[in-house]
């Protein structure tokens, strides 16, 4: 399947990370790689890692930090979804973590060769259209990946709808479609909304 989707690690060794190494969190913002150029039309991307050699993009439009969590602070929740790794104490907020590669059907990260004591964590925060019972009016998320890689400016009109029967067609499910960035890569665009209609699903199952 990585023959298809995506640049390995190594087409990446020159340029700039979005999360360094000892940092607890780093906000998008403040990156020298999220600058848009001046006349660039289109949108940004958060280029992540699934497995060693998966990567995919994600909308940042939701995107506020990426954080370094260490494994002894997930706190399991037993009887849950096997992709719902725990929760973990952020600013003072219960946050769900989810093993991405999991969800979208590819190697859980349990069964990767992981040598970091540390998760590495995106997350996500989005509006409701109604405040809960606490009065939030957003709803927040940690997707748990392999590595995290750059900001991607891409234009939208290049994201085609392309299948492959060599892919998941789990995965498929969770995607916008493809950018072909250069003839050599073929990078999948994830859909914000089918990650969230996912865990909703999720949720109300487990309550029958």
């Amino acid at each position: 399947m990585s023959e298809f989707l995506l640049a390995t690690k190594d087409q990446q060794q020159n340029h700039p990370k979005l999360l360094s190494g000892n940092s607890n969190s780093n906000s998008l913002a403040t990156t020298s790689a999220g600058k848009l150029a001046p006349n660039f039309i289109g949108e940004q991307f958060l280029r992540l890692y699934l497995d060693s050699e998966t990567g995919a993009l994600l909308p940042i439009t939701q995107l506020t930090e990426v954080l370094n969590v260490s494994c002894s602070q997930v706190m399991p929740i037993p009887h849950m979804h096997s992709w719902m790794m725990g929760v973990y104490n952020w600013r003072g907020e219960i946050l769900w973590l989810v093993d991405l590669a999991h969800l979208v059907g590819i190697t859980p990260l349990y069964q990767q060769a992981l040598t970091s004591s540390n998760y590495t964590v995106i997350v996500l925060e989005a509006p409701v259209e109604e405040e809960d019972a606490t009065g939030n009016a957003r709803k927040t998320l940690g997707l748990v990946i392999n590595q995290v890689g750059n900001i991607e400016n891409c234009n939208p009109n290049l994201i085609k709808n392309i299948s492959f029967a060599a892919i998941n067609t789990k995965l498929e499910a969770f995607l916008r479609g493809y950018w072909c960035k250069s003839d050599y890569e073929m990078l999948a665009v994830f859909h914000l909304d089918a990650i969230w209609e996912a865990i909703s699903q999720a949720e109300i199952a487990s309550k029958f």
